[in-house]
């Protein structure tokens, strides 16, 4: 294989073959890139060169990192006796399409003739990354939104296609929520359980304007509020506040990144309002309601738009901060009440790479600005510091940028002894379609500190496995619908409360309220991840109410693993006449992943709770 290989770049690039392949100067810096795929010892080209690795693009330094050092499968599309050459490599289940053109004229290079096993992986695909010539000597990175069946090519230019599986959440360390587009990640520990506060892209059917639903905006309304005890299982809470929440405020949109911090008992929910500041809510509740006591700014400046992403931190001594910004970055000290600043706001020197969603705390001594990096795209950088107010040193990235994301926003904390950093993408848009919109959704990795306190990179949310299970779920309690490890698909609403995207229509924060789980559809599914089942369940139940109809399936270990039992949950005469359904259940023993499958679906159905009953783990 080797020897044809270097026989075929022979022919088509008329360069002479030694020991290790030797470069013209006058091709592409994407025609060098796709000698990687083409040649077995093609990478040497990158990593034997005299100029630094880090000179090159994020994504390419990434390819090459991950280049595979040898391929499940290679087949030759087109070359070597007619040019150009379109070579397709797998590794695993992902391909890297190759292609060159050794002419000094452009050239069309056709894909439309890819063998059957590649065939299979475009029409199901994941994301799929072109590496291209933007020039003679400069890259170009982009994500395709499809597989395309040709390729231009720059006279003695080049390319690489990655075509990504599509993203699996059985294999694959994909977003934590399904029933609504996420953003803005705000962690907060209290006592076993972790909350996670987030922004809020609207859904299209909320974006009250029709004319806009299918536009690139952003449309945020509203914040939502989830919690966890394991990492994997997370139970949603819905709207915590929203912009009704502040009459003063100017817009009806624009309910971008918030924190919510505890001190003494309350709880203080930092907001920022577009092009009017940054205001307060106060609660004694992590999940509210939360109420507005000043009815006015925290902050605004007015001479600026710069007043966003607000982040809020108690040091050791007492003192609490406040940072924020876009482009800039300020900060403030605030009083002991948490809704005043105690002396004036201050502008930091620029911290190379920063741009926005500052995320401010100390651990073991050192204080940390973690942020999301120049944008487009943005990535995930940080500095640190030995005093609360700087100055401050740019480390590195905790995840560098990639074209498979757009935007950024990290949210970090330690719980149960382990450290994680949350940030956004739109890899569950991606599930649907790669047309952009503004419509994201909140990933966690898990991350690593060093001696010195700095933190170990990590690769994109993707290229990682499935977060690690804290503890194990127990069946044998009231489990809220709404919790799920996986639920694409499916909807949810706080009971009595309609989702909209119109503020007026919206409430007051609420507070914590009861959840429903509803628009069930054939084949969709909710998926817990490691449930106990103990020595054995028996029943199964299942509080539902509607005016229609459903039969559940329930499946251990994937959504066609062996089945333990089934329902018929019938109409109830209305979508608030909850009653329970129970089946029996034979051969539930141990831990499982659990499936509550969906099929024979009818009309309106709702699930508040679900519970087994039999012999529970001790």
């Amino acid at each position: 294989m080797r020897t044809f290989l270097f026989l075929l770049l022979a022919l088509v690039s008329a360069w002479t073959m030694a020991d290790e392949p030797q470069l013209p100067n006058n091709i592409s810096k994407a025609h060098e890139l796709a000698l990687t795929v083409l040649t077995e010892s093609g990478s040497k080209l990158f990593t034997d060169r005299s100029e630094s690795l880090t000179a090159l693009p994020h994504d390419v330094q990434q390819f090459l990192a991950s280049l595979p050092s040898a391929w499940d499968e290679s087949h030759l599309l087109s070359g070597p006796t007619d040019q150009p050459v379109v070579m397709a490599r797998r590794s695993g289940k992902t391909w890297y399409i190759a292609g060159i053109n050794g002419s000094n004229e452009e050239q069309k290079l056709p894909l439309s003739n890819a063998i059957p096993n590649l065939q299979s992986s475009i029409k199901n695909h994941g994301d799929i990354v072109l590496f291209g010539d933007r020039s003679e000597r400069a890259f170009f990175v982009s994500l395709l939104e499809d597989f395309p069946m040709e390729m231009n090519c720059r006279p003695r230019g080049g390319f690489v296609l990655v075509v990504h599986p599509k993203n699996d959440p059985l294999t694959m360390n994909m977003p934590l929520f399904q029933t609504k587009y996420t953003a803005d990640p705000s962690p907060l520990v209290v006592g076993d359980t972790l909350f996670l506060y987030t922004s809020h892209d609207a859904s299209p059917e909320d974006i009250p304007d029709p004319n806009e639903r299918s536009s690139a905006g952003f449309f945020m309304y509203d914040w939502l509020l989830w919690s966890t005890t394991d990492m994997v299982n997370w139970t949603e809470h819905g709207a915590v506040a929203s912009l009704k929440d502040f009459p003063w405020r100017s817009r009806d949109n624009g309910a971008w990144a918030i924190q919510t911090v505890e001190r003494g008992g309350k709880y203080y929910l930092y907001a920022p309002l577009h092009g009017h500041g940054i205001g307060v809510l106060v609660s004694d509740s992590p999940y509210g309601p939360f109420k507005d006591p000043l009815g006015e700014p925290l902050v605004w400046q007015r001479e600026h738009w710069n007043d966003i992403d607000p982040s809020v931190f108690t040091d050791s001594d007492g003192q609490a901060y406040m940072y924020w910004g876009n482009p800039h970055c300020y900060y403030a000290r605030l009083n002991d009440d948490m809704i005043s600043l105690k002396d004036s706001i201050v502008q930091l020197p620029h911290i190379p790479n920063y741009q926005e969603g500052p995320w401010f705390y100390k651990r073991e001594g050192h204080y940390y600005l973690a942020f999301a990096s120049t944008c487009c795209p943005e990535a995930l950088g940080y500095a640190m510091s030995d005093s609360p107010t700087g100055p401050w040193e740019w480390k590195n990235y905790i995840m560098t940028p990639t074209q498979r994301d757009r935007g950024n926003h990290p949210g970090i904390c330690d719980y149960k002894g382990h450290s994680y950093v949350f940030g956004q993408d739109y890899d569950l848009m991606h599930l649907d379609t790669y047309v952009h919109h503004e419509r994201r959704t909140v990933s966690c990795a898990e991350i690593t500190y060093n001696a010195d306190g700095t933190i170990q990179q990590i690769p994109y949310w993707l290229n990682q496995k499935p977060l690690e299970q804290l503890e194990w779920l127990n069946p044998y309690k009231r489990v809220e619908a709404e919790t799920m490890a996986w639920g694409n698909g499916l909807k949810t609403a706080k009971m009595g409360i309609q989702n909209t995207g119109v503020v007026k229509d919206m409430p007051t924060s609420t507070g914590r309220r009861n959840m429903y789980v509803f628009d069930l559809n054939d084949g969709e599914f909710i998926r817990l991840r490691g449930v106990d089942f103990g020595k054995g369940a028996k029943r199964f139940s299942i509080n539902a109410a509607g005016t229609g109809s459903a039969q559940i399936t329930l499946r251990l270990d994937n959504q066609d693993g062996p089945t333990i039992g089934t329902l018929q949950i019938a109409g109830t005469g209305s979508a608030d006449n909850y009653q329970s359904f129970t089946t029996k259940v034979k051969k539930a023993k141990g831990i499982h992943d659990l499936y509550i499958c969906f099929g024979k679906t009818q009309g309106d159905v709702h699930l508040d709770y679900w519970k087994f009953s039999g012999q529970s783990p001790k």
